[in-house]
């Protein structure tokens, strides 16, 4: 009786301490699961996320309801050598619900034809990447028109360092990150070649920053390329590596280094460095909705070649991704959903599309 008096009294504070945060503008994201009150113990699980934006899709889709069939189906799914693994488990997920269309993986290499070439079934491209300007142009030069690529769950870059790094909680800036990174040296701005020059205290003084990435010929190295060093080489100084998991493997072994990556491939061995953008700290965690205002947005796409697909068998795909348990399973893979507004611009776009499968 004392235990469930103590829980009363607990809950009262707890519902006047949010009620009046609120009131001070402030959001106290918590939540309390009655769920999880097993004898005289309460849970209590913290949700702060700084850069929470509009309405995430994972709550807000329908459930998928696979659509009725005369008969069975073929789909293709060429995935490139990060995707294939998600595509297999896509695979799974998809056919133990929708009966009658068979996904075919395979994986996109230089030896094979690009996936737009195939033509015996319709096929459709898993990538970590957006289409390069090449590539963009040699399917237009075959088909008159552009390709429709969707993004299907975020996956945003982010810099990663050592989970014992100050800098995981001081956040660092774009210009920071251009000076570290870049070849090119910057007059008005000085060379940063040690945690010192980042303010960081203590032994973090005499370290020298190690820098890990990607080659800038590499997707991800390109896009740190354009996005952060502005066009500029990447520094020579860069340990250069063909995947991502080696890249926080790396930087999670030892204090010194600094290096990007993907939110998707991170693990407990290295800590995200939140970006400073004027006066704000934007935190980026698997838990949290991607925010507008996060510099480093990137994304997961589906790509289609519309005249290709005359059965809609590629629609039925997107409306099992697009649902709830799709964008819930793409978000324990380490994507983040995205939001409904940005889902039904991507739906949108989808030629005589049938209703978008989430809520307005």
């Amino acid at each position: 009786m004392k235990h469930i008096l103590c829980v009363v009294i607990l809950l009262g504070t707890i519902t006047h301490l949010l009620h009046g945060h609120a009131g001070a503008g402030h959001r106290v994201a918590t939540l309390i699961e009655i769920s999880k009150f097993s004898g005289s113990r309460l849970f209590i699980e913290p949700r702060t996320s700084p850069t929470l934006t509009s309405r995430s899709a994972e709550e807000h889709c329908f459930p998928y309801d696979p659509k009725r069939l005369v008969s069975p189906k073929m789909l293709y799914v060429v995935g490139d050598s990060e995707t294939i693994p998600l595509a297999q488990e896509i695979k799974e997920q998809f056919s133990a619900m929708q009966k009658l269309i068979t996904l075919q993986v395979s994986s996109e290499s230089p030896q094979t034809p690009p996936w737009w070439q195939h033509s015996q079934y319709p096929t459709v491209a898993l990538m970590s990447e957006q289409m390069d300007d090449h590539e963009r142009l040699r399917f237009k030069n075959q088909w008159g028109y552009e390709p429709t690529q969707l993004r299907i769950a975020a996956d945003p870059v982010v810099p990663i360092v050592h989970p014992s790094n100050p800098l995981a909680q001081r956040g660092i800036t774009l210009s920071q990150l251009k000076i570290i990174f870049s070849q090119t040296a910057f007059p008005q701005h000085s060379p940063i070649r040690t945690w010192k020059e980042l303010n960081l205290e203590g032994d973090w003084k005499s370290r020298p920053i190690i820098l890990h990435g990607y080659d800038a010929s590499a997707s991800l190295g390109l896009y740190f390329k354009n996005r952060v060093l502005q066009g500029a080489d990447l520094s020579n100084r860069v340990h250069r590596h063909p995947g991502s998991g080696r890249v926080v493997f790396t930087v999670g072994e030892e204090k010194g280094p600094i290096g990007f990556t993907k939110l998707s491939t991170i693990t407990p061995q290295a800590e995200i460095v939140p970006i400073r953008v004027h006066s704000r700290l934007l935190h980026i965690n698997k838990n949290t909705p991607l925010s507008s205002a996060y510099p480093l947005d990137h994304y997961l796409y589906l790509n289609l070649n519309p005249q290709t697909l005359p059965d809609g068998v590629a629609v039925e795909l997107l409306r099992f991704i697009y649902s709830r348990q799709g964008q819930s399973f793409l978000k324990d893979r380490g994507y983040l959903p995205l939001s409904t507004t940005m889902l039904r611009q991507e739906w949108n776009r989808l030629p005589e599309s049938p209703p978008a499968p989430c809520t307005t």
